[in-house]
C-alpha cells in the first residue's frame, strides 16, 4: 500500500475537521486530494464522520447563554447561535437598537433616499440606512448606503460588511 499525503499530516487533519469544524472539502484542497481520500483518512485515525455522530455542536444561546445543539454546518456559517426565534429577536433588539425604538414611515425612507441620491447616485437595489432606526430622522450623520439588503441585514446583525456611503463622513467633510 502506497503512503499518501495525508498520512503525514494526519494529526493536522483531524484538528482541522474535528476541531476546526473545516468541511472535509476545503480539507482535501488545502491537501490536494479528494474529499473521499480526507474521508477515509479520518476513518483510519478512528474519527467518526457519521451525521449522528457530527451532525449536531454544543454551543451555547448568545442572547440567554442556554446551552444549544446547532447543526455543524449552521455552527460554521453563523458567529452566534440561538435557542429560538424570540432569544434571536431579544438578541437584535439588544444589539441594534441600543435604546431607541424603531419608527417606521415609509415617507421618511423616500425622502433619505432622495436626500442621499442628491449628492450620491443610487442604483436600484441600494439601500439606505437610518443608523438610529428612526426612518424620520434624516440628518446625514444618521445615513448609510448599502449594496443589497443582504449587506444591510449582515450590518445589523453585527458583520463587517462595505458601506458604499456613509453620512457623517460627508457631514464631516463638506460642512454640513
Amino acid at each position: 500500500m502506497s503512503k499518501h499525503v495525508l498520512d503525514d499530516n494526519l494529526d493536522d487533519v483531524v484538528y482541522r475537521y474535528t476541531v476546526a469544524l473545516e468541511p472535509m472539502i476545503s480539507i482535501a484542497a488545502h491537501y490536494g486530494c479528494t474529499r473521499q481520500a480526507v474521508y477515509y483518512a479520518l476513518k483510519r485515525s478512528g474519527v467518526d464522520t457519521s451525521k449522528q455522530a457530527n451532525g449536531h455542536i454544543n454551543s451555547t444561546c448568545a442572547h440567554c447563554g442556554r446551552p444549544v445543539m446547532v447543526p455543524r454546518c449552521r455552527h460554521r456559517a453563523n458567529k452566534r447561535s440561538f435557542c429560538n426565534a424570540s432569544c434571536y429577536c431579544a438578541w437584535l433588539d439588544r444589539m441594534t437598537l441600543k435604546g431607541q425604538p424603531y419608527v417606521y414611515k415609509r415617507g421618511g425612507m423616500r425622502e433619505a433616499r432622495e436626500k442621499v441620491n442628491s449628492v450620491y447616485a443610487l442604483k436600484d437595489g441600494y439601500i439606505v440606512h437610518h443608523e438610529d432606526r428612526n426612518t424620520t430622522n434624516n440628518a446625514w450623520e444618521n445615513l448609510k448606503v448599502f449594496a443589497n439588503s443582504g449587506d444591510h441585514t449582515r450590518y445589523h446583525r453585527g458583520f463587517r460588511v462595505p458601506i458604499l456611503w456613509d453620512g457623517a463622513e460627508y457631514a464631516r467633510t463638506h460642512g454640513k
